[in-house]
Order: C-alpha cells, then structure tokens, then sequence
C-alpha cells in the first residue's frame, strides 16, 4: 500500500509535463510564419549605399566692396542698409559733388552708419554689395575610399551647415562630373542642384556666397535582407 501513492505521483508528473502535440505544431508555424514575414520585410526596405564628401556652394558672382574714392564728408545718403539696387544706381553723394554709384546689381550691407554727418577717409569700406540669383557653383571633395563606386548621373543628398535638415530639410542634387585626377586623397566633384536653393521640403535658402555642407552620394539602393546576408 505505500508505493501506490508513489506510484500514482509519478504518473502526475508525467501528465504535467507532457506537452500537447497540436500545441508544439502550431508554435513551430507561428515561429515560422513571423521568420517569414520579417525576412519579405526585410527585402523590401531600402537600406542604399552611400559615400560621403564634403561639399561647399559658392556663387560664380562675387561681392564687391565699396570703399571711399577720396577723403570727404557725405551730403546725403540715398539708399538704405540691405536693399536692393540696380547697377549705376546712386548710393552717396559727396561734398565734393561726386556721386558714388553701384557697381553691380545686388543687396548692399552697409559696413557702418554713415549720413550727412560723416566724414569718411579715402579707401575706408563703405558697404558691400551681394549679387542677387547669380549661378552657383557645387563642388566637393570626394574620397578615394569608396570613390569607385560613384557614377554620374547619380542622386544626391546635401545637407548644410548652416541650416539643420531636420529643421529645412536637403537640397537634391546629382552627380555632375568627377576629376580622373586624385590629389592629397580627394577627387574632385561637381553637382548640379534639382530645384536650385529650395530644399526637399519645399523651404528656400537665403542666398549666400558660400556655404558649405555635406553631400550623401546614393551609389545603389539594396535592401535590408541583403545586408543581412552580407554579415552572415
């Protein structure tokens, strides 16, 4: 009579740890219907390679700087701090009866306060002028590491110093020529912007003569499933 309790113990035992088989097939097909629906995931994210190069937007147009052709006081001053003037438009008129003029068409930034009041020195900087919507010029500096994979044509993302993209987003550009001449480790690039200075949230950039940033090259868009691959 003792080893009946036992006895029927173990047989317990054995029924609490007995694992129903339709439980184990249904685990084993979710298990691998989630490995399947990651892995057409995975496939089906883009996940581009990409090469990076710093890149710097200059305008073909210059400034001009402004200075005082002789020593003298000004009579009146006719334009004002930060607009725009037209070429040989009249800026200062001088005691002397000369009339200073615009050299180029552009925003003129005053360098200081100057009225009827002011004496000014011959050479002293009066203003500088910037040109308005003048062409700009893309260029950057491209990496051997990587350089080969870079074609023209190619799509391009830059992002600018000055301006956070998460704030005013990308300019979209292209590759537009690579020098065949590599120097201290770079090649030369130029790019050619899709919608000028207006970034890919439809948001424009004042114009500067010179910005810099950097540009992402997409070389070729793979998906996350290959790169998977790749590590394994």
């Amino acid at each position: 009579m003792p080893i009946q309790p036992e006895i029927r113990s173990e047989e317990m035992q054995d029924i609490m740890h007995r694992t129903p088989s339709w439980l184990t097939r249904w685990g084993i097909t979710i298990l691998l219907t989630i490995v399947v629906a990651l892995l057409l995931g995975a496939s089906y994210i883009a996940y581009p390679d990409t090469v990076t190069a710093k890149v710097v937007i200059e305008s073909y147009a210059k400034p001009v700087t402004i200075t005082a052709p002789a020593h003298a006081q000004v009579r009146q001053m006719i334009i004002q701090d930060r607009t725009r003037v037209n070429p040989h438009a009249a800026l200062w008129v001088w005691t002397t009866g000369d009339t200073l003029r615009a050299p180029i068409a552009g925003t003129i930034h005053l360098m200081g306060r100057l009225d009827s009041k002011n004496q000014v020195v011959a050479g002293e900087t009066l203003a500088i002028i910037v040109p308005i919507d003048a062409p700009y010029r893309i260029r950057g500096d491209l990496p051997v590491e990587g350089s080969g994979k870079v074609g023209v044509g190619q799509p391009v993302v830059i992002q600018l110093d000055a301006y956070p993209h998460r704030e005013f987003g990308s300019l979209l550009a292209s590759v537009e020529t690579i020098s065949p001449l590599e120097v201290n480790g770079y090649y030369d690039i130029r790019f050619s912007l899709q919608n000028g200075l207006v970034t890919q949230q439809g948001k424009p950039i004042n114009s500067r003569t010179y910005l810099r940033g950097k540009a992402s090259i997409l070389t070729s868009q793979r998906s996350l499933l290959s790169r998977i691959f790749d590590i394994i």
